[in-house]
């Protein structure tokens, strides 16, 4: 990290990080927003992502999900022993290529038109786009909103792009809201309007002509925000105090009592103390590794704290330990590549076909 906050990503010259000794990293404000990732100097596709947020001390950082897209679209992948194997197309990949479109021009279709469904008259989720609920927040369906819908419809792009592994360049970087919790807090939505959002979504892709089977990993895709959307149900944890005296309550012409009242409260636990130091190992790929399936993947991959291509949320200005637990032919760096050994990214797709 030079003096102005600028990473050097040429991993040939940074020292071996392996065989039990650390990067120590400190992120900086400059580097919110910014396309990082950990990789290994010799092979591709071997880490995860590095999402950097400039929050304040205790304020949380939030969950840090996607990879963002540049990792998915592999058609093959080759083991050890040069044998390959055939992977099935993602989402994106298979009906972009089948309509002759763009990554973009395909999910803009699909959330236009789901988009179209969920403020009709009778939906029970056109209260969360029309402004009534919360009380005050922007109507979606009127003409002179019409630029912040387009931002509505760009935003669930550019979010959801990534896990339905759309990779031909079109769909950038999503910049909305990064926690869903914080976003959807105060819509209080319940289980039946999410499903109902997500049914409305799947239903497009049926109508448009889309498999059942290959809708089923899109509605996976939405259904894994359910914890993250979905009000949590509203409950007394503790009861701190009670009040047994009465309250006399006075109408015109009479007098009453009434009956005592309780004054119940929450208790609430302290988060627990933020992970700085993260142990890097070396173990065999499987599915559960977000970048399985890319194109050029090493058979082998890092586990984070033992979870397999973990995303790494990050907090500008604390300073973290990158433990390599590993023997240095997998020398551990940080770069603005998703492809890692050092190469930078491919080039650009060329345009779809007219």
């Amino acid at each position: 990290d030079a003096a102005d906050g600028a990473l050097r990503t040429d991993a040939a010259s940074l020292a071996q990080v392996c065989d039990n000794k650390s990067l120590f990293f400190t992120p900086r404000a400059a580097h919110a927003g910014v396309d990082l990732f950990y990789q290994c100097r010799n092979h591709l596709r071997m880490g995860g992502r590095l999402c950097v947020y400039d929050v304040a001390a205790g304020a949380g950082v939030p969950a840090c999900d996607y990879d963002n897209g540049a990792v998915f679209g592999a058609t093959t992948t080759t083991a050890p022993g040069g044998v390959t194997t055939a992977v099935p197309p993602t989402f994106c990949e298979k009906y972009s290529a089948a309509l002759r479109v763009s990554n973009r021009a395909l999910l803009e279709t699909v959330v236009t038109q789901a988009f179209a469904a969920l403020v009709a008259p009778t939906s029970p989720v056109k209260k969360f786009f029309d402004g009534t609920q919360p009380p005050g927040s922007t109507d979606f369906t009127a003409a002179a909103n019409a630029a912040a819908a387009a931002r509505l419809v760009e935003h669930l792009v550019t979010f959801f792009g990534p896990g339905l592994g759309c990779t031909d360049g079109t769909i950038g970087p999503y910049r909305g809201a990064v926690d869903m919790r914080v976003l959807h807090q105060a819509m209080g939505i319940n289980d039946a309007e999410f499903d109902f959002f997500n049914d409305g979504l799947v239903g497009v892709l049926l109508a448009n002509g889309v498999s059942a089977a290959d809708a089923a990993p899109v509605r996976a895709v939405l259904d894994s925000f359910r914890a993250q959307i979905v009000a949590p149900p509203v409950t007394l944890s503790a009861t701190t105090a009670a009040t047994t005296a009465t309250r006399t309550v006075s109408v015109p012409g009479t007098t009453s009592t009434a009956p005592p009242t309780t004054a119940a409260a929450t208790t609430t636990t302290a988060a627990p103390p933020e992970v700085t130091t993260f142990a890097f190992t070396v173990v065999q790929r499987s599915a559960a590794h977000p970048q399985t399936g890319a194109a050029g993947a090493y058979f082998q991959t890092y586990a984070v704290n033992g979870v397999e291509g973990a995303s790494l949320a990050l907090r500008a200005g604390t300073t973290y330990t990158f433990r390599a637990d590993n023997a240095c032919n997998h020398p551990l760096y940080i770069s603005t590549s998703p492809r890692g050994a050092g190469s930078p990214p491919p080039p650009p797709p060329p345009p779809p076909p007219q």
